[in-house]
């Protein structure tokens, strides 16, 4: 029998009724799980349809322990990682005990809070699909969008509003918004919303609300002001702790690398790569100006990859996040704010090329691989200072490293023929080629062969590099980053004149010469043979871009950078024969764009290995 909106009725549940599942601060919620099956919770025959539509088999163990105790309308605390499901945990019970066609213009019935545009964006799209066969209209609002769109639909009468908390007060201040009619509340990732400096946002939302209103937070930490919230503004909730030491990790396989002395950082990434052979991978590096360097530096070796900082429009952090999605970018390389809100299922890898500086942050991190019940990958570059970090993890949170060996120069060159012998078969098997095996044929019994096999595999990643540059062309322009660090032309030499001026030239040109470049354009030296960039070094705990004017980025020990304002050129991959190949990295607008000669010895043997092994 179901009431007029549709729904199977559902008793209250008293707190002393929770099963251990539903409580997991007993021991016995590990052996006592909820529900192993949609059909086994009392849902309308509406949402259960779309469950099944979105191509759920049976609920993960935050669904089974969450939906229950969220239908019968208690206030919750649930600790649960990224990844495993927590956005249809809170869904289907919101979607559940709403009706629809009775919320008022501005006034919505449901909230949701997310610390980024892009986990609002994930989080509407799942509550639209769970609540559409039941009429239930939702909305993801968040900044970098006009307002206007977002009011009008605002007029029209919103069940579920999903947002970042300063667009919304944005538009309660503008009127467009009320909340006097929530029923139900969720925080979802509140840690990152305390770590992104949002809480006082937050908890001005949730004052707004009625006291009679549900609420759900969803965290994988606890932080003080977090547990201090949730006492505050939560009424008796019943607390689920789903991400203990050994499910915070679970389903993930944690390794690390030791980085050595004698090969630069970025190319210890390389070998990391070609060990590992990851399908798709989110590399994590600490600043923004990092996340650039490395993508060219992987663009430049073969690999498809692209970064992605906090200085990107919406339109563009979309277009990068659809093109990871869709398989076209094997390689997303961003910072910790950047990747705030990134929900992408097939990602097998995730990689730190630099690790975080606070541990909660590596479990945001890692969590982005092994969801909903696929098994992942973390694997970490580490340093003398990273041990701490291992040690702190290992201890806070069960985490079981596995220490795995740099491979050989050797052993990845072979990696890296037959890993693009692999790519050449692939393509060449849906391509006609049949009016071109004569001369292939030919070429391979000339005593040239290698060097003509050379030259196209030149001309093959001459045309990956231009499609890859199309990619960004066709990308919507960036604002030009504005310079962070003003004090720093406080500092310049200002120009003399007369004889001090001949003497300050003089002094000059020494610097210049102990520096081994012009204008100072090269650092000191790091341990890993990689040029230091000062702007890096001053933004080191930051994630503001550097000063577009000050010196380019920094590259591995015998790769010469030079800044390239004219229009790009296509990047070439490394050159065989001893020649060098200048690549130029395709960079989105207003951002520095680079030229890096990677030549014969880059430590891959470049395309004459390849070539060799494709005429034998």
């Amino acid at each position: 029998m179901t009431d007029e909106a549709g729904m199977l009725p559902v008793e209250p549940l008293r707190g002393s009724q929770l099963t251990a599942a539903q409580n997991s601060t007993t021991d016995e919620s590990k052996a006592r799980p909820g529900p192993q099956a949609f059909d086994e919770f009392r849902i309308s025959r509406e949402v259960h349809d779309a469950i099944a539509e979105m191509g759920y088999v049976k609920p993960t163990d935050v669904q089974s322990a969450v939906i229950e105790p969220a239908m019968a309308g208690h206030d919750l605390v649930v600790q649960a990682r990224t990844g495993s499901g927590k956005t249809s945990a809170f869904g289907v019970p919101i979607v559940e005990r709403l009706r629809a066609g009775v919320a008022s213009p501005g006034l919505p019935q449901a909230l949701v809070l997310t610390p980024t545009r892009e986990l609002a964006v994930q989080v509407g799209e799942e509550l639209r699909k769970l609540g559409g066969k039941k009429g239930l209209k939702t909305l993801a609002i968040y900044g970098g969008m006009p307002m206007g769109p977002q009011r009008s639909a605002l007029d029209q009468g919103l069940d579920i509003v999903v947002g970042t908390p300063g667009r919304l007060l944005d538009h309660i201040r503008r009127r467009n918004l009320g909340l006097s009619e929530i029923k139900h509340f969720v925080l979802d990732e509140a840690d990152e919303m305390l770590s992104m400096g949002f809480w006082d946002e937050v908890t001005e939302l949730l004052g707004m609300a009625p006291t009679s209103r549900q609420t759900m937070l969803f965290s994988a930490t606890l932080p003080y002001d977090v547990a201090r919230a949730s006492a505050q503004y939560l009424r008796e909730p019943v607390r689920l702790d789903l991400s203990g030491d050994d499910l915070t990790v679970e389903g993930i396989d944690n390794a690390i690398y030791h980085l050595v002395a004698d090969i630069p950082k970025p190319r210890q990434l390389l070998y990391v790569l070609e060990e590992e052979r990851p399908t798709a991978a989110i590399v994590f590096c600490n600043t923004r100006y990092e996340t650039e360097m490395i993508a060219k530096y992987l663009t430049q070796s073969g690999f498809i990859a692209e970064a992605i900082s906090g200085s990107f429009r919406q339109a563009e952090r979309e277009r990068v996040m659809e093109r990871t999605k869709q398989g076209e970018l094997r390689f997303m390389v961003a910072t910790d704010i950047a990747a705030r809100g990134i929900d992408i299922n097939d990602l097998s890898h995730v990689f730190n090329y630099s690790l975080p500086e606070f541990s909660e942050v590596y479990l945001h991190r890692v969590g982005r691989t092994g969801r909903i019940g696929k098994v992942g990958c973390a694997v970490s570059l580490v340093d003398g200072p990273g041990l701490a970090t291992l040690s702190l993890l290992e201890r806070q949170f069960g985490i079981h490293f596995v220490e795995k060996t740099l491979p050989s120069e050797a052993e990845v060159s072979r990696r890296r023929s037959e890993r693009i012998m692999k790519e050449l078969l692939e393509r060449a098997s849906v391509a006609e080629v049949s009016q071109h095996m004569p001369v292939a044929q030919e070429i391979l019994g000339k005593s040239e062969a290698v060097q003509v096999i050379a030259f196209l595999l030149k001309s093959y990643f001459n045309t990956q590099a231009a499609e890859a540059e199309r990619h960004s062309r066709t990308a919507p322009s960036q604002p030009q980053p504005q310079p962070q660090h003003q004090h720093q032309s406080q500092h310049s030499e200002s120009a003399p004149s007369g004889e001090a001026s001949a003497e300050g030239s003089r002094r000059r040109r020494r610097r210049r010469r102990r520096r081994g470049g012009r204008g100072g354009e090269r650092g000191p030296m790091s341990e890993y043979g990689e040029v230091i960039d000062m702007r890096e070094a001053l933004a080191e705990n930051s994630d503001a871009p550097p000063p577009p004017e000050a010196a380019p980025a920094s590259a591995p020990a015998g790769e010469a950078v030079s800044e390239e304002p004219a229009t790009p050129a296509v990047i070439a991959a490394p050159g065989g024969n001893g020649s060098q190949a200048p690549a130029v990295a395709a960079a989105p607008s207003g951002m520095t764009r680079l030229r890096v000669n990677i030549g014969f010895d880059d430590g891959f043997k470049g395309r004459g290995a390849v070539a060799k092994k494709i005429a034998s």
